[in-house]
């Protein structure tokens, strides 16, 4: 889904505008885009949560295990290590001065026929030996305790191994979350572009419409104001006529008025000729 949602958001707006129809299309893709990129950041970011807990959970158990390994077993298996190590030695050189004194008791028995110095220097060094086991065991005992702290300081690193991939994993929650976050932005930007391309588109189509009927109108005005002069054209036509005819059918009479130049016309020619310059003005002003 996430492919699918950048091949979508690859496209750039151009300065050409866009239809309406098609920026309606694209916004609406981009819409689901950005819807699945915030579900997709949501799960990221629930899960990074997660993530952030079980990390914190595996830190605190660390640090208590670290804690309670140094402070209380440490100590006590170096000490009983050392403690033991010291009876082991001591153990050894009394087991060898036992030898010793009954090597040379046996031999002056031998040498002296007196056997009972000779058995009393055998129970030393036979009470010699059993303290030698003993210390023996304690010494298994703390050699035990010390694979025990190894195996629980081999459970730590387990455990601190498995802190590290745990943070490992955060990180790479984190940063699928930012790419997701990234996206999610990219893809309302590029939404509010294209609302506001289709937002111009439809100022536009509305200015085109509004001069459109401006149109329509001058030219409604201009037909009426046409159909206007034609019938003053026409009226003035029948005047004309009108008055040619009562002329023609009029006497001729006397001129009673001398235009310049000498010419004599009546009354009647004088309101004619009125009549003729307000048609062809009328002619020009079509």
């Amino acid at each position: 889904m996430r492919l699918r949602a950048r091949e979508l958001w690859t496209p750039r707006l151009t300065t050409r505008p866009q239809e309406p129809a098609a920026c309606g299309g694209e916004a609406a893709a981009l819409k689901e885009a950005y819807r699945d990129a915030r579900s997709e950041a949501e799960a990221a970011a629930a899960e990074l949560d997660a993530l952030r807990a079980s990390h914190a959970e595996l830190q605190r158990d660390k640090d208590l295990s670290a804690q309670q390994a140094r402070s209380a077993e440490a100590g006590n298996v170096r000490m009983r290590l050392e403690k033991a190590e010291r009876a082991i030695e001591a153990e050894r050189a009394a087991v060898r001065e036992l030898q010793r004194q009954l090597a040379a008791a046996t031999q002056g028995a031998a040498g002296a026929g007196r056997p009972a110095e000779g058995v009393a220097a055998a129970g030393a060094a036979a009470a010699a030996q059993a303290a030698a086991a003993a210390a023996q065991k304690e010494a298994a005992a703390a050699v035990a305790a010390l694979d025990a702290q190894k195996r629980l300081a081999h459970g730590l690193q387990m455990r601190l191994a498995e802190a590290l991939a745990a943070g490992e994993r955060l990180r790479a929650a984190e940063a699928e979350a930012k790419q997701q976050r990234a996206a999610a932005e990219e893809a309302a930007s590029r939404l509010e572009e294209l609302q506001l391309a289709t937002r111009a588109a439809a100022e536009r189509e509305r200015a085109a419409d509004q001069v459109s009927m401006d149109l329509r109108a001058q030219n409604q005005a201009l037909r009426t104001a046409m159909d206007r002069l034609l019938a003053a054209n026409a009226e003035l036509t029948d005047k004309v006529n009108a008055a040619a005819a009562r002329a023609a059918a009029a006497p001729p009479s006397a001129p009673t008025r001398v235009l310049p130049g000498g010419l004599h016309v009546t009354e009647r020619e004088l309101e004619l000729l009125a009549l003729a310059e307000e048609v062809e003005r009328l002619g020009g002003a079509d």
